[in-house]
């Protein structure tokens, strides 16, 4: 399989990695002045959803978009090098519109056309994948496995 960056791909990792270096790394500091002010949703992250939107950079993630519909319409293969370019900065993803819920669970319910829910996060992990994934037993163990349930430790 061929995983060279199509000229669109490429294109589109140069137009956000400047958007990047012009607006949201030096909006850094205002979005942690904001949080730490006390909002749950810095205003800056609204104007950079704006200007991204304005430039084209939205919505990059789902390929059956209509054409009344803002967006891209990447394939998994176009997407992932910009989402490694976004996920250098916490907050970009959302100033994209890319952020999870959207991205994975919204693109296939939308394609489905059902609800998507996630039971198997609402257990413990089991043993053996804590041991498998470098967690041998413990506190630190309950401690990931009350992320799941939901249950305090």
């Amino acid at each position: 399989m061929d995983f060279e960056y199509s000229p669109r791909t490429e294109a589109l990792r140069h137009q956000l990695l400047e958007f990047m270096e012009r607006y949201i790394i030096p909006a850094m500091p205002r979005y942690a002045s904001e949080l730490a002010a006390g909002s749950r949703h810095p205003p800056v992250v609204e104007e950079l959803k704006q200007l991204a939107r304005s430039e084209g950079l939205w919505n990059l993630f789902l390929p059956g978009l209509k054409d009344d519909e803002p967006g891209q319409r990447l394939s998994n293969l176009e997407y992932a090098p910009l989402c490694e370019i976004m996920g250098r900065v916490h907050f970009a993803a959302e100033v994209f519109n890319c952020s999870a819920p959207d991205t994975d669970g919204f693109s296939a319910g939308r394609r489905r056309r059902v609800t998507l829910d996630y039971p198997m996060l609402a257990r413990p992990a089991p043993p053996a994948a804590a041991t498998r994934f470098g967690c041998p037993g413990g506190t630190e163990c309950s401690r990931l496995s009350s992320l799941h349930s939901g249950r305090p430790t």
